[in-house]
């Protein structure tokens, strides 16, 4: 488990309580739980909720690197439409049955969204003063 935590920056956790951990060392515990506990899949649900807009970032470039190292497939709902275009590489877009699916770039087009949310969808674009991702 101390290589896992290492590999996941969260060494210094090893002995904690999880009772004492922020949301943010918890998910890097359980990303190295993830490693100890070896899977090809994981599912996510909102998993950067209650992270900081650092704390994301971080979040996703370990995530990523992970994926990359440990060959995993990842499967991440989410209703942040922007996350979804950064850090996806396919997306199924869903509303009680299957709307649309593909690249984010296909499946984020005005029509496919009117289709998946109504005809009054209006996309808010988050506006973040860094540019980190």
């Amino acid at each position: 488990m101390q290589q896992a935590l290492a590999q996941v920056k969260a060494s210094h956790l090893l002995d904690q309580s999880i009772k004492g951990l922020s949301g943010g060392e918890i998910k890097r515990v359980l990303l190295a739980y993830c490693i100890v506990r070896p899977r090809r899949l994981l599912i996510l649900d909102e998993a950067p909720a209650g992270l900081d807009f650092q704390s994301e970032v971080e979040f996703y470039q370990l995530l990523n690197q992970l994926k990359l190292e440990h060959r995993w497939a990842i499967l991440q709902i989410s209703h942040n439409l922007d996350r979804v275009s950064r850090h996806c590489d396919r997306v199924i877009c869903l509303n009680r049955s299957v709307i649309c699916q593909g690249t984010p770039d296909t499946v984020m087009s005005p029509e496919n969204l009117v289709a998946a949310y109504s005809p009054e969808f209006t996309r808010y674009h988050h506006n973040h003063s860094t540019n980190s991702y």
